[in-house]
């Protein structure tokens, strides 16, 4: 159980069949030294507190018919010239954001907006890759349409754009969505958005993300 099983609508999204939770690899725990990775320190740690994001749940549908085998459905092993899509095409952030993170008038700076638009998609990315690495440990058949970002790596975020809709007062526990959009050669092009517990939109926009790779995806 976590904070946000407590909340009726949070509670609902979680309690889905085929909803895998996870905490979000910014929250990584020290290791076995007692220091915390290099990576991911906003998040880890000057985010990490009582008045700024205290509470932090992430979530996507599993995408295998039989998750211990790692079985895609027949919809999605078909290989049949689709375009490229990823294994995991949407994931969502529950985050509690507290007065701490403010700017004007009691709401959600718009740069932590940005901030948490850039966290959800690149928590999309380190999913697919990480389930990708699993599945391939296991012999999985990953069809050729699902982008492999294993063979991707590394990734960058290259642009971003954010449109506001209404303001986020605190506090307030929001859902931050990021989805695929499309591939083409290098890029990837996401689109994102964060809700409140109503279902209202409160900002919205595309990332666009770049591999390192010369050659295209």
């Amino acid at each position: 159980m976590t904070s946000f099983d407590s909340i009726p609508w949070c509670a609902t999204l979680l309690q889905k069949p085929g909803v895998v939770r996870f905490t979000p690899p910014s929250r990584s725990s020290a290791g076995a030294d007692g220091r915390l990775p290099p990576q991911d320190r906003l998040f880890s740690t000057s985010l990490r507190t009582a008045d700024t994001v205290p509470n932090y749940l992430g979530f996507y549908q599993s995408p295998f018919s039989d998750p211990v085998a790692m079985t895609l459905p027949e919809t999605r092993s078909a290989e049949n010239g689709q375009s490229l899509e990823f294994l995991i095409n949407t994931l969502s952030l529950l985050m509690d954001l507290r007065p701490g993170l403010n700017g004007f008038n009691g709401t959600v700076h718009g740069g932590i907006i940005a901030t948490v638009f850039d966290e959800a998609m690149g928590s999309l990315l380190y999913y697919n890759a990480a389930t990708l690495r699993e599945m391939m440990t296991k012999g999985a058949v990953i069809p050729r349409n699902i982008l492999n970002l294993v063979e991707a790596s590394p990734v960058f975020t290259a642009g971003m754009n954010v449109t506001f809709v209404k303001p986020i007062p605190t506090p307030q526990v929001v859902i931050v969505t990021a989805r695929l959009v499309k591939a083409e050669g290098r890029k990837l092009v996401l689109d994102y958005d964060v809700k409140d517990g109503e279902g209202g939109v409160c900002a919205r926009g595309e990332g666009l993300w770049v591999s390192a790779r010369k050659d295209k995806l």
